[in-house]
């Protein structure tokens, strides 16, 4: 198997962050422009579909910080949260409606089948929106499979993240060193780091100072679909 690098500058990322937020009708987050200009080079290189693993991570363990410990409900909302609206709009809306139906008791929360549910989806749909804007089939084989016992989290916890997957891997190479995953990253810090934050009045004026470079690349996001909608 050959491994490709495409270079993603930040021209190409506005160029495909706005095409992604026509296709899809919202705004996007971060690491879908890579994944749309990935996609549009297996295209041109002659792929008609993309198999790809994001469910892994939420199937079978791969969320390390969000499985580091049994939270509350307030705390893992509080952790889950990328950029609280509070933050930076001025009309808010609370997201309680979302974690609610996975709340345990007084102060429990059930985050496995959460990160399981709403995020496993919202996370697939960054990749599909992505991929099928360019036009080409995907599969994630991982969408298709559930653990069949629950989820060992003292394994997941002691640094063995997705371990049936790695142990899986262990029986079908014998001897190979199990690859570590590496995220997507992109130099948010860089690109934003003249960006003086939103102007529009939906915004809190001067909210974007003291965020990261991907917290204002996320607001960036939703500015710009914003303008889209008004054009």
């Amino acid at each position: 198997m050959e491994h490709i690098i495409v270079d993603v500058a930040w021209e190409d990322y506005l160029q495909a962050m706005e095409e992604l937020m026509i296709h899809d009708g919202s705004p996007i987050v971060p690491n879908e422009p890579q994944a749309y200009l990935m996609a549009k080079r297996a295209k041109a290189d002659g792929a008609g579909c993309i198999v790809y693993g994001d469910c892994a991570d939420t199937e079978f363990g791969g969320m390390t910080k969000l499985l580091a410990e049994d939270w509350d409900y307030r705390g893992f909302v509080e952790r889950f949260t990328f950029l609280d609206p509070r933050r930076v709009l001025r009309h808010p809306v609370a997201m309680d409606e979302v974690y609610a139906p996975y709340r345990r008791g007084r102060d429990g929360i059930d985050f496995i089948s959460f990160i399981a549910g709403p995020y496993a989806i919202s996370a697939a749909g960054a990749l599909t929106n992505a991929i099928d804007a360019v036009g080409l089939e995907f599969i994630d084989p991982y969408e298709r499979c559930c653990l069949g016992e629950p989820l060992d989290l003292q394994r997941v916890r002691s640094g063995d993240s997705k371990y049936l997957i790695r142990d899986l891997f262990r029986q079908r190479y014998p001897g190979m060193e199990v690859p570590e995953k590496l995220p997507m990253s992109r130099p948010a810090d860089a690109w934003m780091k003249d960006w003086e934050g939103p102007r529009r009045d939906e915004f809190i004026p001067g909210c974007a100072q003291g965020l990261t470079g991907e917290q204002k690349l996320l607001l960036f996001s939703l500015e710009r679909f914003l303008d889209l909608l008004d054009k």
